[in-house]
């Protein structure tokens, strides 16, 4: 954990470089000293059909929504230094499209519950991994 996932509307494809919005978020994360290096994962996704406050369907307004889940068990504090630091990095990598058109964007922070996730893979280091 975190899982960190973008969402933004397809009318910012060409104008927003995704990757480099996935690599802040990532590397913010990975920066914190909070989270284990090999349960950090990031990922983006092109919503096609979506309308964002007065627009028609596939105008000028743009969107970009993250959501962001950790494990519980993390005080306020450190929920606070997460949601902070990872806006900081999503609002400095958004700031030169912002200022092109217009686009809004928000981070949300979300707990999971450990007693209803269950997890697997082959990832290196994760308590998980299966050989």
């Amino acid at each position: 954990m975190p899982h960190i996932a973008i969402e933004y509307t397809s009318n910012l494809e060409g104008h927003l470089n995704v990757q480099d919005v996935v690599d802040a978020l990532h590397s913010t994360a990975q920066q914190m000293d909070i989270f284990p290096q090999w349960g950090i994962r990031t990922f983006a996704t092109a919503v096609e059909n979506s309308r964002v406050a007065e627009d028609v369907f596939g105008g000028e307004n743009g969107y970009v929504h993250v959501r962001v889940k950790v494990a519980g068990g993390r005080d306020d504090a450190t929920l606070t230094k997460i949601i902070d630091g990872l806006h900081g990095a999503l609002s400095s990598s958004l700031s030169t499209l912002c200022s092109e058109r217009p686009v809004g964007f928000q981070l949300e922070v979300f707990r999971f519950d450990p007693a209803i996730t269950r997890s697997g893979g082959s990832i290196p280091g994760s308590p998980t991994q299966r050989l």
